[in-house]
């Protein structure tokens, strides 16, 4: 793990910190602590539209989301703008909270097994993920404030699609949705917020987001 002065918005420290992390049993052990292991990739995403884009960076084309819900089991949407979509992975985290708010989750060397897929004919306005309990909307910005509001207007597009009202589409993700924070680096204009819906209430309610997978 490591964190630098300037870069992250959690100033506890005027040097740049190192901690060398062993994982072993279940745990990643941190110096003075320990945590479980649970995987996590942070750095998701296909080639985008236009000019390249850093791998730093995340957008309508996934990129660095740092979304604590894309591990194991997880499927992730994106959009494809080229032949193969150019998909690349990395940043892999044997743990990391939600924010990541040091500049470094638990950062650790892994292999990926993905399957990769296309959906023809299937566009919505954004990354989506999709666990066994939720589907989250991702969206990035420079501050939390604009992150948060990309997040909550494409979330409602995301409804709109599967046919709903979008002043019903408000009200049922004020009700039972939940707004949360990926990463959080203000300093670096890096931001990602996600927007989770839970499958049993798109189920209660028979709302059904074209292409996800049963239970949606």
């Amino acid at each position: 793990m490591v964190t630098r002065p300037g870069v992250t918005s959690l100033e506890v420290t005027d040097e740049p910190q190192l901690r060398i992390v062993t994982c072993d049993d279940g745990y990643a052990d941190v110096g003075s602590f320990r945590v479980p292991v649970i995987p996590m990739i942070g750095l998701l995403g296909v080639a985008p539209a236009g000019e390249p884009v850093s791998t730093f960076r995340g957008a309508e084309h996934g990129g660095n989301m740092d979304t604590l819900l894309i591990g194991s089991g997880t499927r992730v949407f994106l959009p494809a703008f080229f032949d193969g979509g150019l998909v690349y992975f990395g940043d892999v985290h044997a743990s990391m909270g939600d924010g990541e708010v040091f500049l470094s989750g638990v950062e650790i060397a892994g292999r990926i097994l993905a399957r990769v897929t296309l959906a023809r004919d299937w566009i919505l306005p954004t990354p989506l993920v999709e666990t066994h309990d939720v589907v989250a909307v991702v969206a990035g910005g420079a501050t939390f404030d604009e992150a948060a509001k990309a997040v909550l207007a494409k979330a409602v597009e995301v409804l709109a699609v599967a046919g709903m009202d979008r002043v019903d589409a408000g009200f049922l993700m004020s009700a039972a949705g939940h707004l949360r924070v990926c990463q959080y680096i203000p300093n670096a204009d890096l931001v990602h917020c996600r927007f989770e819906l839970p499958k049993s209430v798109l189920s209660l309610n028979r709302i059904k987001i074209p292409g996800l997978g049963a239970g949606s």
